[in-house]
């Protein structure tokens, strides 16, 4: 059973015109109900932390995304660089060894699970179902202002796999075209494992294929493509079928 420790959904409406106030007063609110860290399912030197969302734009409840760190017993000298990954499609954080390599490098290591994914998942969300890719904004934000706060401002070098390959360059393409830019201040480098920028196939067929699954998702967003059930993928990851790793299926 995936573990879950949530707080509660502070909602605050200011009339001053003070925004330096109102940033100090959001800043305290959210202070008040910050939660401790709590033991991840990984085991010894994995932790977890619940970043509430509130109420899901598209329409499945309250919504929280998960963090998880990774802090060995054996800590060396504080570290000022750290590394936030983000998981894939029907994918969460369980690479242990990639965690454990980057300490091993000197870094603080920190893994994303996105809302309704992993950890993240609840009863009643469609598993992995967002509308718009830019509503991951919204746990990327804190999540970066999160690993900021727990190594003192360190550099933070992001990691992505996957979807995840998709979501966070073009969180960071949003972070850059802000006013000020400042947003992404820290970020020292992005790296992408088997990113997904594009459907695969000829290009007449993507281009053909995305206009019609466009079509159908203004008007069933939800309905399952045909042809979209091959195993292949996950058996060949899974301890089960023909891989080696041992995740939470």
């Amino acid at each position: 059973m995936l573990r879950r420790i949530g707080y509660p959904c502070v909602h605050a409406r200011f009339t001053t015109p003070n925004c330096a106030l109102q940033r100090a007063l959001e800043t305290t609110i959210r202070l008040l109900f910050v939660t401790t860290w709590v033991p991840d399912v990984l085991g010894d030197g994995y932790q977890q932390l619940t970043i509430p969302l509130g109420t899901d734009p598209d329409g499945e409840g309250e919504v929280d995304a998960t963090l998880v760190r990774y802090q060995p017993q054996k800590e060396a000298v504080k570290t000022h660089r750290a590394v936030l990954y983000v998981h894939g499609f029907t994918d969460y954080f369980f690479q242990k060894h990639l965690a454990e390599h980057f300490a091993e490098q000197g870094y603080a290591f920190f893994a994303l699970d996105l809302r309704k994914c992993g950890r993240s998942l609840k009863p009643g969300h469609t598993a992995h179902y967002v509308s718009d890719l830019a509503l991951y904004d919204a746990e990327l934000n804190e999540a970066l202002r999160i690993v900021r706060s727990e190594t003192e401002g360190s550099e933070v070098l992001l990691m992505a796999h996957s979807t995840g390959g998709l979501i966070v360059p073009l969180w960071l393409n949003r972070l850059q075209r802000k006013p000020g830019g400042s947003d992404g201040a820290g970020i020292c480098g992005l790296v992408l494992n088997s990113p997904w920028f594009d459907l695969q196939g000829p290009s007449v067929v993507r281009n053909v294929g995305t206009t019609a699954i466009d079509a159908l998702g203004r008007v069933s967003a939800k309905t399952v493509i045909p042809g979209t059930g091959l195993p292949t993928y996950g058996s060949s990851l899974h301890v089960s079928a023909n891989g080696v790793w041992d995740y939470n299926l």
